[in-house]
C-alpha cells in the first residue's frame, strides 16, 4: 500500500468514497490507487479482510471536541494490531498533536 497508493484530497465541498473495487481497477490500469485517507482505509481494511484478519477503523481528533479529522484500518495479525496509516506522511504538518483516537470493528 505504501509504495502503491497516491494521496489526492477530496474535491472542495465533496466528501468522496471510493469502493475497493475501483481503487483495485485504477491500481491495475495505472499501477496505483488514489484517494485520501478514507479512501486507503476502506481499501486496506478490504485486503486485510480478504485475508482473513480482524480490522478495524481508528478515527483521530486533533482538537478536544469537534469532528475527527482522520481515519485508518488496523488489522490484527498475531494478536498484535498493525497500523495501515499510507496517508499519513501526506496530509499531516509536523506536530501535529491527536487529542482524541476512537476505534471502531469493522465486520463482514
Amino acid at each position: 500500500m505504501v509504495r502503491r497508493f497516491r494521496f489526492v484530497p477530496d474535491p472542495p465541498g465533496v466528501e468522496l468514497l471510493k469502493s475497493p473495487h475501483v481503487m483495485l481497477n485504477e491500481w491495475r490500469l495505472s499501477g496505483f490507487a488514489y484517494g485520501d485517507c478514507d479512501d486507503a482505509a476502506i481499501l486496506s481494511a478490504s485486503v486485510a479482510m480478504a485475508m482473513g484478519l480482524r480490522v478495524r477503523w481508528v478515527l483521530l481528533g486533533f482538537t478536544p471536541s469537534g469532528p475527527y479529522r482522520h481515519v485508518f484500518a488496523e488489522a490484527c495479525e498475531r494478536g498484535r494490531w498493525v497500523d495501515f496509516d499510507v496517508t499519513k506522511p501526506a496530509q499531516f504538518p509536523a506536530g501535529l498533536r491527536i487529542c482524541r483516537r476512537l476505534n471502531v470493528a469493522v465486520t463482514p
